[in-house]
């Protein structure tokens, strides 16, 4: 543009944002952001400050900018950015239309309809137009120095739990919305969850405090914060007394002692971690999956801590009392009447007769008169059977599907299992003995088992399991490890064997024969997809045709449970 042009580019742009641009002068500043890519930015850079103005007197986003820009160390920090743009190099491609090849030119709308009025201007007129500007510019310095707090609704609260009711905040009941700048939100012994409009997925432990700085900001001021966080939400924070975690499109956990420790957990993903009060000692590095960090109270320097990827709840179920904290689940506690989290009973038995829970455990042979007996009261365990293929397929599930079974005596002993200590009989006494495996007690919290005994088989509903996970979970797989109880070293025989097998929908996924007492115990692993509604384990008396100490069990047998995109 040169120095014969009636407006310069400044003039242009303050008549574009006033909306009376004519048709000429559209063209000319059409013309002008052609000539230089530095035009463009220095448009660019014109809008910016033009709605910044305008946010500062009418809106709320400049207040957010403002209360945000302390966080400049952190996302100034080199490995920041470059843990971001590695993030982004990952990101799955987003799809655009194509276009004709045409390069387009720069679109300025044209308000050249828009009239501008004209008219004398007197020298009141002038300094009333001054002293306007003056009290402009002295609004708009109060404002950027004296910003007002501004509450807003930006989150909702989806459940909770509580283990004790006092202490807790009035406004954390489910379905209630939360809002910015609105104090601190008090957790009592327990379990909150809330949803933010940004798409983040926050779950609180108590005892604790937290307070909604802005709709991608979360003050932790003790207690325990699990974050899921989507792509789209990158960036969001949780601060505490003396750290800011600034998200990378992940998963992590925030301990805060309410003394000035703070312990990071990232679980998937990465954080940016800022540790320090004040920006001239500020520390600053990328934590990444299945590391952990803590930043002192005293000092404020960031350390390594061991990583603890069960150390948060993840989501919560007050209708369940399901409380996840990434663990599998135990499917010797769902057979104890639990929910895979520790909420079953031990050294309880599934009667294979009636289908229902009994501590009294049986201690004659048992058979059946009808092929499948379903567990009304178990709502994850599907039913019970005792395998026997000499008559042909048997039904292993309440939907029908059958499996060609070996033939088998047709007998087991006690049931489904959830336990460490068995009546055994010893001639004509019975005794309590354990089910132990090299010197390991099996069927306990520490060390769970399933136990089977030969010719018994239990069918889990895997679609019942999946409506109790959180949203955005699935079943991704089953393991265990199968072998045979050491019993009496008296009544050991080394030609006593067992065979294991695991069936999803009927289809045999795992087999294992001729194991005995002596042999090492086998890994289980079957994967599982979303279409796989039943899940069944099953054992039968192996070669040598008999029932003597057929103790097979399950050892540590759970459903992995992962991400919906892994």
């Amino acid at each position: 543009m040169t120095n014969n042009d009636k407006t310069s580019p400044e003039q242009l742009f303050t008549i574009y944002f006033d909306g009376s641009l004519s048709s000429a002068q559209r063209q000319q500043l059409v013309k002008w952001l052609k000539a230089d890519k530095s035009h463009i930015k220095q448009f660019v850079y014109a809008s910016y400050i033009h709605r910044g103005m305008y946010d500062i007197l009418y809106g709320q986003d400049t207040h957010k900018i403002i209360s945000r820009g302390v966080d400049s160390e952190g996302v100034c920090a080199d490995d920041f950015w470059e843990a971001l743009l590695e993030e982004e190099k990952n990101a799955p491609p987003v799809e655009l239309e194509q276009s004709d090849g045409i390069k387009p030119d720069v679109i300025v709308p044209d308000r050249s309809q828009i009239q501008a009025t004209r008219g004398h201007i007197n020298r009141f007129a002038w300094g009333t137009a001054f002293a306007s500007l003056a009290a402009f510019f002295f609004l708009l310095a109060y404002v950027h120095l004296n910003p007002r707090p501004v509450s807003e609704p930006v989150a909702v609260v989806s459940d909770v739990i509580k283990v004790q009711s006092h202490g807790w905040d009035p406004a954390l009941r489910p379905g209630l919305r939360l809002l910015t700048r609105d104090g601190v939100y008090r957790v009592g012994q327990g379990f909150a969850k809330i949803q933010l409009d940004n798409g983040v997925h926050a779950v609180i432990e108590g005892p604790g405090e937290f307070e909604l700085i802005s709709y991608d900001e979360i003050a932790l001021h003790s207690g325990r914060l699990f974050a899921s966080v989507p792509r789209r939400s990158v960036g969001f924070i949780v601060s505490t007394s003396n750290a800011k975690v600034i998200d990378l499109g992940t998963e992590f956990g925030v301990y805060a002692d309410g003394y000035g420790d703070t312990e990071i957990h990232v679980l998937d993903g990465r954080v940016s971690l800022v540790s320090g009060r004040r920006a001239d000692v500020r520390h600053s590095q990328v934590v990444s999956e299945s590391q952990a960090c803590r930043v002192r109270g005293d000092s404020e320097t960031i350390e390594p801590i061991d990583f603890h990827p069960t150390a948060f709840a993840r989501d919560i179920n007050s209708k369940t009392r399901f409380i996840w904290r990434g663990q599998p689940l135990d499917l010797a506690d769902i057979a104890g009447g639990g929910n895979g989290l520790g909420t079953g009973r031990l050294n309880v038995c599934i009667d294979v007769a009636t289908g229902r829970l009994r501590e009294d455990i049986p201690r004659a042979r048992i058979q059946l008169e009808k092929p499948f007996v379903a567990t009304e009261q178990l709502s994850f365990v599907d039913g019970l059977f005792i395998p026997d293929g000499r008559n042909g397929p048997i039904e292993v599930t309440s939907e029908g599907h059958l499996y060609e079974a070996p033939a088998t005596l047709g007998e087991t002993y006690y049931g489904v299992f959830n336990g460490s200590v068995l009546p055994l009989r010893t001639g004509d006494n019975y005794v309590d003995h354990p089910v132990q495996f090299r010197g390991t007690v099996y069927g306990t919290s520490e060390q769970p088992a399933l136990m089977l005994h030969s010719n018994l088989g239990v069918t889990f509903d895997l679609q019942a399991i999946r409506k109790t996970l959180p949203p955005g979970r699935r079943l991704t797989g089953f393991s265990a490890r199968c072998g045979i109880a050491e019993g009496p070293p008296r009544s050991r025989r080394d030609e006593d064997y067992s065979d294991f097998y695991v069936l999803v929908d009927g289809v045999e996924r795992f087999r294992a024969v001729d194991m005995n007492y002596l042999s090492e115990m086998r890994p289980v692993n079957v994967e599982l997809t979303d279409n796989d509604r039943f899940l069944t384990l099953m054992t039968t008396d192996g070669r040598d045709g008999t029932l003597h100490l057929g103790w097979s069990f399950f050892a540590e047998p759970q459903l992995t449970v992962g991400l919906e995109h892994e």
